[in-house]
């Protein structure tokens, strides 16, 4: 048939972006892991060379007259989603001038070296300029794609998943504040303070992340772990996933939660079905979805009694510091409610706080109301009135981010979403009698291959939490998750319940 033939050339066409997409990718993971310095100039013009002919195939004629032939042909489930998925790029991608995405990307590059610089000098002002064009671009591009919206930054969050609007997501974060920070108050007031854990040299670290990522099913020989100022996880395909972590010699939780974290994101990309590989939909449903994952084994699983429980021991035979360590002790370490500067390594009621500020300020940003320039001032301003502290230099506030450098406007409020979704998912792997399996990872990962990675973004999260969890985003699975567990960890003389 005709449509056949269609799609063949349209999965070949995805197939041609696909190879530029990866080169982009490597690029990307070069400039932020092993990249020299003085090249960054020259790697970011490159980028913004691949960029341009990515847009060329993304919004060609030829492309969008096989959109439109597919849009009514018979075709299967997920062809359609990758029909839907790409119409909705094409024409977002359409309604910008070649030239000035070009620009946009090659500024995001050039912003993202310099990040890197003024964090470690502790200077905004060296990368001031290169967020304010940055914003500018982004404010730009909101008016572009947002006709009609009923606030700017809905355009952002419409660019992962179009049914995250403003109007939805005042109300679900206003519901779980007005929740989460009392609870959170109390716990944080009720815990006792105990001693640190033990300083875990760098190099005993690396070999433990590697061990701990086989542990939770990463392939290593379909993916690395590298070291990076700002964790992060990126496909180049699903044979090539890689993960970065970073270390602290006084911390060794901070590498061990990042590397579960980023962890999640690589399980989800490595066992996506081979049917979807070289599509567009051989990767998560959405950037919530993907948090989901990603904070599902950073905190409901990695933070959990049960699964230290049956891997301490494992742990401290690689950290062999650890092996005076308590596990009562650990657990109540990696579980301390504390308001702190950085928002990777707040605990997961906290966390939320973090991201709401965020979000807030990236609304003003996108209407206006706010400018870079007044930026450090508004989100130490935001960090006294929510959580009680103040950063102690930039590094520590406005600088520990480094999304806004790459552009990545509407990503934060992803991270509560994620918990959200992970929360729902958790109940559900809980009504299916594993929430008492953590000891069995393979039975873990195997439940969530078969309902969560093998579909990549075959279905859009609300359809994902429909199909999978009989549900629709809400904040009580949350609330229900966290209360059961703190209240759990908390009795006379703070002790976990640990068996």
């Amino acid at each position: 048939m005709a449509y056949e033939h269609v799609w063949e050339q349209y999965v070949q066409h995805m197939r041609d972006m696909r190879g530029v997409e990866e080169a982009i990718a490597l690029m990307h993971w070069d400039m932020r892991t092993i990249g020299v310095r003085k090249g960054s100039a020259w790697r970011a013009e490159s980028i913004g060379i691949l960029t341009a002919h990515h847009m060329t195939l993304a919004t060609s004629e030829q492309l969008g007259a096989w959109i439109e032939e597919l849009r009514t042909a018979p075709i299967a489930v997920w062809q359609r989603a990758s029909v839907a998925r790409m119409a909705h790029r094409y024409e977002r991608l359409r309604a910008i001038p070649l030239e000035e995405y070009k620009a946009f990307v090659i500024a995001c590059a050039e912003a993202e070296t310099m990040w890197e610089r003024g964090k470690s000098e502790g200077d905004f002002t060296l990368f001031r300029p290169y967020l304010e064009r940055i914003v500018a671009f982004a404010r730009a591009f909101a008016k572009q794609w947002g006709a009609g919206a009923a606030h700017p930054y809905d355009a952002w969050l419409a660019d992962d998943d179009p049914n995250m609007t403003v109007a939805r997501l005042d109300p679900l974060f206003g519901a779980l504040r007005a929740e989460l920070v009392p609870f959170m108050q109390d716990i944080a007031h009720a815990q006792q303070r105990g001693q640190s854990l033990p300083r875990v040299p760098i190099s005993m670290q690396r070999t433990a992340q590697e061990q701990l990522l086989a542990l939770i099913g990463f392939d290593a020989s379909a993916g690395r772990i590298d070291e990076s100022a700002h964790p992060f996880m990126t496909a180049i395909n699903p044979c090539d996933v890689r993960v970065t972590t970073r270390y602290s010699e006084d911390d060794c939780t901070s590498a061990l939660f990042s590397t579960l974290h980023e962890g999640g994101h690589a399980l989800y990309e490595q066992r996506i079905a081979p049917m979807f590989h070289g599509t567009n939909v051989c990767t998560g449903a959405s950037l919530a979805m993907h948090e989901s994952q990603a904070r599902l084994w950073e905190n409901v699983i990695g933070r959990s009694p049960a699964f230290w429980n049956a891997h301490f021991r494992t742990l401290q035979s690689w950290m062999p510091p650890l092996r005076d360590t308590f596990i009562g002790h650990f657990v109540s370490a990696i579980n301390s409610v504390q308001p702190s500067p950085i928002r990777t390594e707040a605990d997961e009621l906290t966390y939320n706080v973090h991201i709401m500020i965020r979000y807030e300020l990236e609304k003003q940003l996108m209407s206006g109301a706010l400018d870079v320039a007044q930026l450090p001032q508004a989100w130490n301003e935001a960090y006294a009135r929510d959580l009680g502290i103040v950063p102690r230099d930039e590094a520590h506030g406005v600088f520990q981010d480094v999304h806004w450098a790459g552009g990545a406007f509407g990503y934060f409020p992803s991270y509560t979403l994620g918990n959200l979704i992970a929360a729902h998912i958790w109940e559900t792997m809980c009504e299916a009698g594993l929430g008492t399996q953590l000891h069995d990872i393979p039975k873990i990962v195997h439940w969530l291959t078969e309902h969560v990675y093998t579909h990549g973004a075959t279905m859009h999260t609300d359809a994902f939490l429909d199909r999978v969890c009989n549900d629709t985003l809400d904040t009580a699975p949350f609330m229900r998750y966290v209360k059961d567990k703190y209240e759990g960890l908390m009795h006379v003389g703070q002790t976990p319940r640990i068996q």
